[in-house]
């Protein structure tokens, strides 16, 4: 497969080359010798390509970059990101990446990068898997990008996978410490193995028989599960495929959107309720520091449409009755875009608000919501999936290329009133060489200013236009 496309490409390079190095160049060609051109122009991997997860110590070995003999350790990388560690790495590259590029979540002094990788997109096979490892590779080692996200089921459980092995890298080689990188996955898909082989039902099966949980915990086609014995085994095996002690963060993956449409909200809320017993408890055991729920509708939907919308006022109020005031659910995950602006526009979330002795119904957008609750955003999709790629936005953004002003507006939306906004790290894709290279000017540039941004999204007057008489 990938050997064949790097079959020719094989001797060592000296120096080592940029993965972005030649991109430009590389993409000139024509759409079907675009991959091999690309490949060429990165460090070739030396010897069988059959497996590139199983290989990585060989391929960063060839590339002969000069630094410390590189092992690949087996041994889970333990720590957190924290304090310190973050703002360590938020010096790294001071003299290309603005401090404003880095943000700090509510009751947290970590600094997160504003844009964070994505890992949702791709095929689950050797090609992707580099593509993706020197994406990340390369993001991180910029300076400018310490969030990385993915979820067990993406790519058949390989994203994680890949993820692990550059932290390795990055760790083992380059010098980078754990405590520097924010690192988030997901439970709740019943996932397949690609590498094993494995059908997600086998997992549920077992656990069913084994009488941890009962068939009714599974929506219907072994789909989707928050039975805490099941986001056990899930925690467990995505620690595994990250070779970590410790996850940044665990969201419940689309929740309400799978259990809704199937459940009363009372067995929602119930389910829920478990969920988060169970991971306030691997809080207290070290193996996660914070969970939230990734949505992908459910806090964007109008609060008439039943099995659709959910209060996120309530879902806090029952974290705490569970979990006590002090909990650990402290994220939720949303798509926001140009084309689905919901989070910041529509006034959509119920919220019962204090206003002294009173409390007054009102209704709220999300981000209102978010800064009311000090619950902490991370926003996807900024892209659309590559659909808004060709959108054109206004110029006056200080980015140049049509994407990088998408991500670019979505990072910089700024607080629904006064203080922090909630957003704190709006995720995006980071494979392809070009990509890659366009993100990181992104991080380069300051964020918008609230009137810079405001000016960008207001409606614009008309002008009429008079076409000339033609005599």
């Amino acid at each position: 497969m990938l050997n064949q496309i790097l079959k020719r490409h094989c001797r060592r390079v000296k120096p080592v080359t940029s993965f972005l190095e030649g991109s430009k160049r590389a993409f000139s060609g024509t759409r079907e010798g675009t991959k091999s051109e690309v490949l060429s122009s990165i460090d070739p991997y030396l010897g069988k390509f059959d497996n590139f997860l199983r290989n990585v110590a060989n391929y960063e070995e060839q590339l002969d970059d000069n630094l410390h003999p590189y092992y690949m350790k087996k041994d889970a990388l333990s720590g957190y990101a924290t304090g310190a560690g973050t703002e360590k790495y938020m010096k790294r590259n001071r003299d290309e990446i603005p401090e404003e590029n880095f943000k700090t979540p509510f009751d947290s002094d970590l600094k997160l990068s504003s844009l964070g990788i994505g890992t949702y997109i791709g095929a689950p096979d050797d090609e992707t898997d580099f593509y993706m490892y020197n994406g990340i590779k390369t993001s991180v080692m910029s300076g400018g990008v310490n969030v990385i996200d993915t979820a067990i089921n993406y790519r058949y459980q390989k994203s994680e996978k890949v993820i692990g092995s550059v932290l390795n890298t990055l760790v083992n080689k380059y010098g980078y410490t754990r405590d520097e990188l924010f690192v988030a996955s997901k439970g709740g898909f019943v996932p397949e193995d690609s590498e094993q082989g494995t059908p997600g039902r086998v997992i549920v099966e077992e656990l069913i028989r084994e009488g941890h949980m009962d068939k009714s915990d599974v929506i219907q086609g072994n789909v989707h599960c928050i039975h805490p014995k099941f986001l056990e085994n899930q925690l467990e095996q995505s620690l595994k495929n990250m070779n970590l002690e410790t996850l940044d963060l665990y969201y419940l993956h689309n929740a309400y959107e799978m259990q809704g449409p199937h459940n009363t909200d009372n067995v929602v809320m119930d389910r829920l309720a478990a969920a988060f017993e169970f991971l306030e408890s691997k809080v207290e055991e070290g193996k996660i520091k914070n969970y939230g729920l990734a949505t992908w509708l459910c806090f964007r939907a109008r609060n008439r449409e039943e099995k659709i919308y959910l209060n996120l006022q309530k879902v806090v109020e029952l974290a705490e009755k569970v979990c006590g005031k002090d909990n650990h659910f402290n994220y939720i995950q949303v798509p926001i875009n140009v084309m689905i602006p919901e989070a910041f526009i529509e006034p959509w979330q119920d919220f019962n608000e204090k206003r002294g002795d009173e409390t007054v119904a009102t209704n709220k957008t999300l981000l209102a919501v978010c800064s009311m609750l000090n619950m902490n955003l991370v926003s996807s999709q900024p892209l659309f999936q590559g659909k808004l790629s060709n959108l054109a936005l206004p110029n006056q953004m200080g980015v140049y290329n049509t994407a990088s002003r998408h991500l670019q507006l979505i990072r910089s939306i700024p607080s629904a009133g006064p203080g922090s906004s909630p957003l704190v790290s709006t995720l995006v894709g980071m494979k392809n060489p070009r990509h890659v290279k366009y993100n990181l000017e992104v991080v380069k540039k300051p964020l918008m200013t609230r009137e810079e941004w405001f000016d960008i999204i207001k409606p614009k007057k008309r002008v009429e236009h008079i076409d000339e008489e033609v005599e």
